[in-house]
């Protein structure tokens, strides 16, 4: 405990090393011709040392606005467009979504048409209201020939679209978008063919406008298409959970854990786990029948490492304390606070 705790007095001194170091920097040492990287780097430091404060620290967060339009406003920097995005993506990982467009903004000067910059202003832009300069960023990127598309020009235009169709009640308008959210996803699956976002991205389409058989069969087409599609799986499992179909949204959840586990997705590891005890728990219920002693290890099991990823969330907290103190005084079974520890620490 001890060397953890100087490791991390050792790591806030070297952040704040660097954070002077900035000072000169933003300041305008080294601001003509400095390396994004480099700002990347500040900005990291910056945002750390925010988060330590739990956001209070008013004088950091002016130091980083400082830094962010020296930046944009002398817009000399040494970099490429991947520089640029690492840096608008760096600042949105911590709900810096008005400077990380702003970053975009300064990297779009230069880069007027690069694929990935337009397709990041849309995604953050909607996070931060940049209502009619997102309808010239997305008329840009709508001329851009689809062969130059990265994964994020599709994935991100899409939810731009998705976005749009959430903003309006008109009909027509909103068949068009989804009509051209269909024509960019089988653009995207021909450009793409591994991957299970166009699938996702449709089946979340789909869902949006209460269209479930739809949803329900362009998951299918995913799974049996796509080797390794986490995202659509687990999709899947919610869509058979909720129609009490818990020994099929089990398969499919199973499907979702081997998969997860062979590449970086944006499915959460906790929410997987959560759905597969709920799985678990649906089936007895259904069946009218006892648990068995490997069924309750199972669900102890997964709602442990459920809130490994979930402790934040009350709801989700909420319903895993409440099931689990059900089965245990169900079936008069302690859980072990030795195997099941986080377990063990919400329900004692």
């Amino acid at each position: 405990m001890m060397e953890n705790r100087q490791e991390k007095m050792m790591n806030k001194e070297i952040r704040t090393d660097n954070i002077q170091q900035a000072e000169k920097t933003e300041i305008g040492e080294l601001n003509y011709g400095i390396p994004v990287s480099q700002i990347i780097t500040i900005c990291e430091n910056i945002l750390n040392e925010i988060v330590d404060n739990f956001g209070e620290s008013e004088e950091e967060r002016k130091k980083l606005y400082r830094l962010i339009n020296n930046l944009c406003i002398n817009n000399e920097y040494s970099g490429d467009a991947n520089d640029i995005h690492n840096l608008s993506t760096t600042l949105a990982r911590k709900d810096e979504y008005r400077l990380a467009c702003d970053v975009l903004e300064c990297g779009l000067q230069r880069y007027p048409n690069d694929v990935d910059l337009l397709a990041d202003y849309l995604q953050n832009g909607i996070k931060c209201g940049r209502g009619e300069r997102l309808e010239e960023i997305y008329d840009r990127l709508e001329k851009v020939p689809i062969r130059k598309y990265t994964w994020r020009g599709f994935m991100f235009l899409i939810e731009y679209l998705q976005y749009l169709i959430d903003q309006t009640n008109d009909e027509k308008v909103i068949e068009m978008y989804e009509t051209r959210i269909l024509e960019i996803a089988d653009a995207y699956k021909k450009y793409y063919p591994h991957s299970e976002d166009p699938y996702s991205a449709v089946a979340q389409t789909y869902k949006m406008l209460n269209e479930w058989e739809k949803q329900a069969d362009i998951l299918k087409e995913a799974m049996e298409a796509v080797n390794i599609c986490p995202k659509c799986a687990v999709q899947m499992a919610d869509i058979l959970f909720d129609e009490g179909r818990f020994d099929e949204a089990k398969m499919a959840v199973e499907r979702a854990k081997k998969d997860a586990i062979q590449t970086q997705s944006s499915v959460k590891d906790g929410y997987i786990y959560y759905l597969s005890a709920l799985c678990t728990i649906g089936s007895v219920g259904k069946e009218n029948r006892e648990y068995s002693q490997e069924e309750i290890e199972s669900i102890y099991k997964d709602f442990n490492l459920a809130l490994e990823d979930l402790c934040g969330n009350r709801a989700y907290v909420s319903v895993i304390k409440n099931k689990t103190n059900i089965i245990a005084n169900q079936t008069q079974t302690k859980v072990d606070d030795e195997r099941y520890e986080k377990l063990a620490e919400i329900i004692n």
